[in-house]
């Protein structure tokens, strides 16, 4: 029942903010009002909503014009408008935006409540055309040929089951669930899904958007394009199918179509790092290759690294399709600056027999003899201030967690009289990388963390691969190891299979090149240990996500075998910071969409007394939608007295979902100077369990304060 409710509140999150993407900018034709009135014959009465907040109304009939101006605001489905010369207004009362028609509440040629129809200025029939009817029939039976009858039965039962939890209905359970497949990786699920979505609700933008998403990740380039050209016609002032049309195009060579499609884009996302990085491609493709490195450089500014990495300071401009924004798995090994990076594999090199290498006289004959290691291994993003990365800020911030581990699982070295050695041994591989962006294209991000996320990680968890090496000590202990394991790894990096360079459990002397090898220590006799190998050290590897990796080995001579500490210990489940608390806070608004809060929070402390912590945020958003400085995405909406919310975390993965009963002095008080809130709910919190929640607040201008307090049952799942 827990998880329904998650999956049921993140739907409804879905289902708000695709409401929000059907933005209603544009030019609209007046059809009719809700009483039957209908323009003239011969009259044609136009509306112009700006996405500056104006909006201008012409009414033109033979012999006469009339005009009118006044300003307008939407979120969700909710619009406020004020016509200025014919005196008319709503607030944040509902509207309808399905394709191209558009239902306003209120009307413009009668007086009295009621609703006007209009119709896109410039858009194609209310209708789909004939063509693109016919794909999307066509498409579905494609989706339902595929040998995955079990898969999509699953899917219609999850669809059916979660329909009447989402006000779209079975359409937008469809939806929901595609996307969580879709996360997964199962592209031909979630073609069927979005298939019979867009079916339900042929002129959904959102749904028909992700159809061509995942048509592009099938090679069905042409279907694609084909959706992706009605659905910008239909909705021109969205950007992510223009940022797809662009993608499309430049699949199929069509650079110059890819070209003005990216660069609307980019006009109306400026803040999204993906465009600029396609456009980059594309200038790329095209020869122009200075100014492609610009725009690879401004997307990685932007937190979007493509999987060659091109804008990074030192970047090497090589190729790559590229994946989500921010993929973790854009510093795999193998690439410069990350762990590992040899070429070729690892194949071990034969000792330097060369007249220089030699090793002098005197060798020590205790030196002599089989090594077996205690630990050898290296480790990036050992703690969360090393392992997480946040690119960029609100909603288009990226915050990526990464971490590494390769350690031996079994070791053994001999070493020669002559200061030979050579040896054996596997090594276990982790490369775990998690990436959570609160707008990545239609997507809301607790929907992407409830299908796994922006994921980086290795097949099954972890890999092991065989490992050869040899190499030569001298008679002061310098000793030099040669050989990396020669099959790479294999990574699957946000839904796309990659191959890896496996790196290196031993310390290389720096960063870049020198990570190939060889790798250098110190052979020692210590008076308990014996000869013996000791490595403890942290190599700074000056990378935006891998910043710094601390290599450990702990190798000695011994006559029996010893097995390797090679453990991987999985992240600790955030906790739960208290059973019960309250907290203070003061806010202030300096600029519209950004709210700075300081709190304090109070607890219980050992002994009976009261702990005390201090906390200060800046939020970026509404009241209802808003991202704080740590990446924190939250939620929440009302209507009448019962009230929701829904808070993820990127940096832990936990989240919490709140219902219940409030009051708000502002849904009664209309134009009163400071409003009062109140309510009761119900929580559930990931690291804490259920409890109850009450809050308390007042607003007046752009100062407000309150008091939060919470007790819950019991601490955690």
């Amino acid at each position: 029942m827990l998880a329904r409710r998650f999956v049921t509140t993140v739907a409804l999150l879905a289902a708000a903010l695709a409401a929000h993407a059907q933005s209603p900018v544009g030019s609209w034709k007046l059809v009719k009002e809700s009483d039957g009135t209908t323009p003239k014959p011969g009259a044609i009465i136009t509306l112009s909503l700006a996405a500056d907040g104006s909006l201008a109304l012409k009414a033109v009939q033979p012999g006469e014009t009339f005009e009118d101006t006044g300003s307008w605001s939407a979120f969700g489905d909710r619009i406020t408008m004020h016509f200025v010369e014919l005196d008319k207004r709503c607030t944040a009362q509902k509207f309808v935006l399905s394709g191209t028609t558009l239902t306003l509440p209120l009307r413009v040629l009668t007086d009295g409540p009621g609703t006007s129809t209009w119709t896109s200025a410039a858009s194609a029939p209310a209708v789909p055309a004939g063509s693109l009817a016919d794909l999307l029939r066509r498409t579905l039976q494609e989706a339902k040929e595929q040998d995955n009858e079990k898969q999509r039965a699953n899917l219609d039962r999850l669809a059916q089951w979660g329909a009447a939890d989402v006000k779209g209905g079975l359409a937008e359970s469809y939806y929901v669930q595609s996307a969580l497949f879709f996360m997964k990786s199962y592209y031909y699920e979630a073609w069927y899904g979005w298939a019979k979505a867009a079916e339900l609700q042929p002129l959904n933008g959102v749904y028909l958007n992700n159809l061509a998403m995942v048509l592009m990740e099938l090679d069905k380039y042409g279907d694609a394009l084909a959706i992706l050209q009605q659905v910008t016609l239909w909705f021109p002032n969205l950007d992510p199918p223009w940022g797809n049309l662009a993608i499309a195009y430049w699949k199929t060579g069509d650079l110059t179509r890819a070209e003005t499609a990216v660069k609307r884009a980019m006009a109306l996302s400026p803040n999204t790092g993906l465009y600029p990085y396609v456009y980059g491609k594309i200038l790329k493709e095209k020869g122009r290759k200075q100014e492609a490195q610009k725009y690879f450089d401004f997307a990685w500014q932007l937190g979007y690294a493509g999987s060659g990495r091109e804008g990074e300071p030192g970047g090497s401009g090589s190729g790559g399709t590229g994946g989500a924004p921010g993929a973790p798995g854009s510093s795999a090994p193998g690439s410069p600056g990350a762990p590992g990076g040899r070429p070729g594999g690892g194949r071990p090199s034969s000792p330097d027999t060369s007249p220089g290498s030699q090793p002098p006289k005197g060798f020590p004959a205790e030196w002599v003899g089989r090594y077996y290691a205690k630990y050898v291994r290296a480790r990036s993003g050992e703690s969360a201030g090393e392992a997480n990365t946040q690119f960029g800020r609100g909603l288009t911030g990226t915050n990526i967690n990464l971490q590494t581990l390769a350690c031996a699982k079994e070791f053994f070295m001999d070493v020669s009289s002559a200061g030979s050695l050579s040896g054996r041994g596997k090594i276990l591989y982790v490369y775990q990388g998690k990436a959570a962006n609160p707008m990545m294209g239609m997507m809301p991000a607790p929907l992407v963390a409830a299908g796994g996320g922006f994921a980086c990680n290795l097949k099954d968890g972890y890999q092991i691969r065989d490992w050869s090496f040899s190499g030569q000590a001298d008679a002061q202990g310098n000793v030099e190891v040669r050989g990396l394991p020669e099959e790479k790894l294999d990574l699957l990096n946000v839904g796309k299979w990659e191959k890896i360079t496996p790196w290196s459990p031993l310390p290389p002397d720096g960063p870049g090149a020198a990570m190939r090898g060889p790798f250098h220590m110190t052979l020692a006799t210590g008076k308990e240990s014996g000869p013996h190998i000791r490595v403890d050290q942290w190599l700074d590897l000056g990378d935006k996500l891998i910043r710094r990796v601390h290599y450990e080995a702990f190798i000695v001579k011994s006559d029996q075998a010893l097995v390797p500490d090679c453990k991987y210990t999985k992240p600790a489940e955030p906790k739960c910071p208290a059973s019960e608390y309250i907290k203070t806070k003061v806010s202030m608004s300096p600029h519209e969409g950004v709210t700075v809060e300081a709190s304090t929070t109070y607890t219980k402390g050992q002994g009976g007394g009261v702990d005390q912590s201090y906390e200060t945020t800046t939020k970026v958003g509404t009241d209802a939608v808003n991202v704080d400085t740590s990446g924190k995405f939250s939620a929440e909406g009302s209507k009448g007295m019962f009230t929701g919310s829904a808070e993820f975390n990127p940096t832990d993965g936990s989240y919490a979902v709140s219902v219940g009963i409030g009051v708000d002095t502002s849904q009664v008080l209309k134009n009163a100077p400071a409003s009062i809130s109140q309510k009761i709910e119900l929580v559930y919190d990931s690291k804490c369990g259920w409890g109850i929640k009450g809050t308390m607040g007042g607003k007046a201008g752009k100062f407000g304060a309150g008091v939060e307090g919470a007790v819950f049952f019991n601490k955690g799942a």
